[in-house]
């Protein structure tokens, strides 16, 4: 069904429903329940729950909408690790995108053979859900996964015993129809299809118009880290990308010795890294001071422990941290126990991201007024302690 106006058959009214609990209820007892996401009305069953004529609709790859580029039914999750967990997610641009961009507009499309699909489906406690005449030539599977950012519908999916399969709207080209933004109307659409509604969650409006961001995960490249945006959205393609992007920031105290030499082995080793693997995740590191003065340079003592190692040093002068630098950063490794807690002073929502720079939780140590020979053996323990992290933040 396109944007264009339709006469839409007379139907039953639809019985509205006030409260995630009821909407819970209704799905359990094998209706199809009209759920609001962030993008527009979605329909949802409870795979195995639902009369055969919803499964043959919500199978999805069977449906000729398909052929005109719409997404096939979406499980919706109950978390992401739950999803992580089920697709046996091991890529870290997967991993990433999905801890990233959901909950929220985005649906995630995974082109499995028909063996691994059969696995996943069974995960998830879907069997047959994308199985059927509409795989590709080549025998693969699409498997879409959608957690919305929609609190009742959130909700409601909690409540569920048993995977919510949710279907939009199609419309021409496979965007959702501007109609489903509202939940009568999205009704109405749906059951134009051949969906018998039973009740409808009425959230109000959707709150964006566009619709969202799909996003093909592809295991077909050397490293399984593939990616394509297959259908734009309310995700542009450049925050997509920006997700793909990790920041380290390393704390000491004054940003000349310390925190500016492990920035600097970091980045080498980063450099490295990339040279040899290629792809992935792309990281950057930064580095900062709890009590620096602005704009100091590198101690001279620090300039050749990292030549001695082969390593630029660090070309700006000293920065002061901020709540700003701690927000941006993905982790903060701090280099005593005493950073940790001024880092936690300056912002006590970072908990889960500060760390020690030893993982074992041991001091890296001031060098400063201690000689030649401390600085050498100081960089030569940073770059032990960053492979480690390193591999840490990998796995």
């Amino acid at each position: 069904m396109g944007e264009q106006t339709r006469k839409l058959p007379a139907r039953m009214p639809v019985r509205r429903i006030a409260s995630a609990d009821q909407a819970a209820d209704a799905l359990s007892a094998g209706q199809v329940v009209v759920l609001p996401s962030e993008t527009g009305y979605l329909a949802g069953a409870v795979w195995g729950r639902a009369p055969e004529e919803v499964r043959q609709r919500l199978g999805g790859l069977g449906r000729p909408e398909l052929a005109r580029g719409a997404i096939p039914p979406a499980w919706h999750p109950r978390s992401v690790d739950e999803a992580i967990a089920a697709l046996q997610v091991r890529s870290p641009v997967h991993r990433r995108l999905l801890l990233r961009l959901a909950p929220g507009p985005a649906v995630f499309l995974w082109r499995f053979s028909p063996d691994r699909a059969r696995e996943v489906e069974g995960r998830i406690g879907a069997p047959g859900a994308w199985m059927g005449p509409g795989a590709g030539a080549d025998g693969a599977v699409t498997l879409a996964v959608r957690i919305t950012a929609n609190d009742s519908t959130r909700a409601v999916v909690q409540r569920v015993d048993g995977p919510v399969l949710v279907m939009e709207v199609p419309g021409e080209g496979g965007r959702p129809t501007k109609a489903a933004r509202e939940a009568a109307m999205a009704a109405a659409a749906l059951e134009s299809l051949g969906l018998t509604i039973g009740s409808v969650l009425d959230d109000g409006p959707a709150p964006l118009s566009k619709p969202g961001t799909a996003i093909l995960l592809s295991e077909d490249d050397a490293k399984g880290n593939g990616y394509e945006l297959v259908r734009p959205g309310a995700y542009e393609e450049r925050y997509v990308r920006k997700q793909l992007e990790r920041l380290i920031l390393f704390v000491c105290t004054g940003n000349t010795c310390r925190s500016p030499m492990a920035e600097a082995i970091a980045a080498d080793l980063l450099a490295r890294r990339r040279a040899e693997k290629g792809g992935g995740l792309r990281t950057r590191v930064s580095s900062a001071g709890t009590t620096a003065a602005p704009g100091l340079p590198v101690a001279p003592e620090a300039r050749a422990a990292l030549k001695q190692l082969g390593i630029e040093p660090v070309g700006r002068g000293s920065r002061s941290l901020t709540r700003q630098m701690i927000a941006e950063a993905d982790v903060v490794y701090a280099m005593t126990k005493s950073h940790v807690q001024a880092v936690l002073a300056l912002d006590p929502t970072a908990a889960g991201k500060v760390l020690t720079f030893d993982p074992d939780g041991g001091d890296v140590t001031d060098p400063m007024g201690r000689g030649m020979e401390v600085y050498t053996a100081t960089a030569a323990r940073m770059r032990e302690l960053i492979e480690r992290r390193l591999k840490e933040i990998d796995s």
